[in-house]
């Protein structure tokens, strides 16, 4: 089994952290592969579990977003490679709407009263 081939076209760098299966905090370095189905892949050395949250946040130094990390969640793991490396595909998360944005003014005004 060889790793895939990453193009520039479908591939940016990233720094991927998050914690590993010992629950120690990590920072790696990769390619971060957008595929045809909307999903994304990366080639890590630092073993992770189906269901982990992981941070992305791009290097390249020419976009201007390259500081604001986005969350993915550990979808699966493909596959160990020679080089030690895992292939894992990534599901991006989005924040949870806020419940609390939804009520009226006059709940807020009710509660501090009380």
């Amino acid at each position: 089994m060889t790793a895939p081939q990453e193009t520039e076209q479908t591939s940016c760098r990233v720094e991927i952290s998050g914690w590993d299966l010992s629950e120690n905090f990590f920072v790696e370095k990769t390619l971060l592969r957008h595929c045809n189905d909307g999903s994304q892949k990366v080639l890590l050395h630092t073993p992770l579990r189906v269901g982990a949250l992981v941070f992305a946040r791009l290097t390249d130094e020419s976009t201007s977003d390259r500081a604001v990390p986005v969350t993915y969640q550990v979808a699966t793991i493909n596959g160990i490679f020679p080089a030690g490396t895992q292939e894992i595909l990534l599901r991006q998360r989005h924040p949870r709407h806020s419940p609390w944005k939804e009520l009226p003014v006059s709940f807020f005004e009710n509660v501090t009263k009380n």
